[in-house]
């Protein structure tokens, strides 16, 4: 996950300013996602967030860093959506692993 050091920049960011690059637009999606989400791991707000992630293709703003063919997108949608999972649905299933048992084949 790209990581924005300034923090100037993230505020802006987070407040709705164009991304310069796709670093910063990976940084904003997944800022949008995790606030989609707080602590609500309900599945019609998963799927909210998902949502917010399927429209980043669509997003008009990808035309001022090239971004228009999708070949920047895609691999920032994917990072977004893996990160996501790392953060908070895979603790969530391990923690259903331990309390129920893990699948058996």
């Amino acid at each position: 996950m790209p990581y924005i050091h300034d923090h100037e920049r993230r505020k802006e960011l987070a407040q709705g300013a164009l991304p310069r690059n796709a670093a910063e637009f990976a940084y904003q999606l997944y800022y949008q996602a995790m606030s989609g989400l707080k602590d609500d791991l309900s599945f019609d707000n998963i799927v909210a967030v998902m949502r917010v992630l399927e429209d980043a293709y669509r997003d008009p703003m990808l035309a001022n860093y090239g971004g228009s063919d999708y070949q920047v997108v895609r691999p920032v949608v994917t990072l977004v959506r893996m990160e996501l999972y790392r953060r908070v649905i895979a603790p969530y299933e391990d923690l259903k692993r331990k309390e129920n048992g893990d699948v058996v084949l």
